[in-house]
């Protein structure tokens, strides 16, 4: 890894850019309305091995983190950015499958507003980095496509002054810094028409044109695709989740989208974003052996032949050098017998739905939030955000 800056370019449009590819900087424009198509300008790659990202915001819902649980049952290698996530009484965070593991704050002093969920296949090609993790922004490092890649959930409060918040420009001062692609999903709680909002109130525009600003002089990239709102709670929708990356962590996100058919399955007001990496993230299937399910009868016979054919190399051990023999021979024989009485057991990359989430289960929850819905629109509009 390289600590030397990347040498600066001329700051970036953010959505204004064409149908290929982004190969230099545009010029510094205030943002026209189009937008870049589905898959960013990029071709997908189909390898499986990809990692499968999605973000969210769970308004500390513990439904809501259900609902994630379902939303990602199937998907494999998913890695979730979350912003207010459910915690449960005893401070732990709720993670909506237990596929799942989650990286935030280690040691919190106020309440947790950012994590990053990811499966546990990925445990030892993920890890967290604590040295910049926060409350309000929690960050891992893995790589993808052999390319370090800073990945980050970061929760920016609409009532800060300040926008974006101080954790969002260490992030990405550190990404700089290090030369590493950085992959950040926000809740900013701005507004600008650079990224669809659809209502503007004042507080929030303010925010919207300091952080389109600071994206723009740190040539950062908004990876938001098409008009969908981001928020919709059934009475006004607007889109202030972001999806912000640096130069080289925009070359690694494809297919992002907003899915607007989850609106009766999902309890939070916040829609799902998924995007996919553009590339192999080498992270390899995995496996294990379990002793749980080794058959012993087999084990023992077959290193009773084992050890009868080595017979000789125990008989008369009189020396260091006969002993280092006899050690390594006796626990290469015992290894040799354990694989053969034990099966492989392989790691599914998959988030397994649990076994009582039947058809009927899944039209019953269809049914309620559709009622939820149609309450919720009964109540006094507030366009504040």
């Amino acid at each position: 890894m390289t600590t030397s800056d990347p040498t600066p370019g001329p700051a970036l449009d953010p959505v204004a850019r064409d149908s290929k590819p982004h190969s230099g900087p545009g010029p510094r424009t205030t943002p026209q309305p189009t937008s870049k198509p589905a898959s960013n300008g990029k071709k997908l790659n189909n390898n499986s091995n990809l990692i499968s990202f999605v973000q969210i915001n769970l308004n500390k819902q513990r439904q809501a983190t259900k609902d994630l649980g379902y939303f990602i049952r199937k998907r494999e290698k998913p890695m979730i950015l979350v912003q207010e996530p459910h915690v449960n009484g005893k401070g732990v965070i709720s993670k909506g499958s237990y596929c799942l593991r989650a990286s935030t704050c280690k040691n919190p002093k106020k309440p947790v507003r950012a994590s990053i969920f990811f499966h546990k296949s990925m445990e030892r090609q993920v890890w967290s980095k604590d040295s910049i993790t926060t409350e309000d922004c929690a960050v891992v490092q893995t790589k993808v496509d052999g390319t370090e890649t800073l990945v980050a959930s970061c929760y920016m409060d609409g009532n800060d002054v300040e926008c974006p918040s101080q954790d969002f420009k260490n992030l990405v001062n550190h990404a700089k810094k290090h030369n590493i692609a950085l992959i950040i999903g926000t809740d900013s709680n701005a507004h600008n028409t650079a990224w669809k909002s659809r209502i503007c109130d004042k507080k929030r525009k303010e925010r919207g044109d300091k952080l389109l600003e600071y994206i723009l002089a740190n040539d950062l990239f908004i990876e938001n695709v098409g008009n969908s709102p981001t928020f919709d709670n059934g009475r006004w929708s607007n889109s202030i989740d972001l999806t912000i990356t640096n130069r080289s962590g925009h070359k690694l996100v494809s297919d992002w989208r907003v899915h607007e058919g989850d609106r009766l399955e999902h309890s939070s007001d916040h829609r799902f974003i998924t995007f996919q990496s553009t590339g192999s993230t080498l992270l390899d299937r995995q496996n294990f052996r379990d002793i749980s399910k080794t058959n012993w009868e087999v084990f023992e016979s077959d290193l009773a032949k084992r050890m009868s054919n080595h017979a000789n190399a125990f008989s008369v051990i009189d020396s260091s050098e006969k002993l280092d023999v006899a050690a390594d021979l006796l626990s290469s024989n015992i290894i040799a017998s354990f694989n053969t009485a034990t099966e492989l057991t392989y790691v599914s990359a998959k988030v397994k739905p649990p076994p009582w989430d039947t058809a009927e289960v899944k039209d019953a929850r269809r049914e309620m939030r559709g009622r939820i819905r149609k309450a919720s629109k009964k109540k006094n509009r507030d366009p504040t955000l």
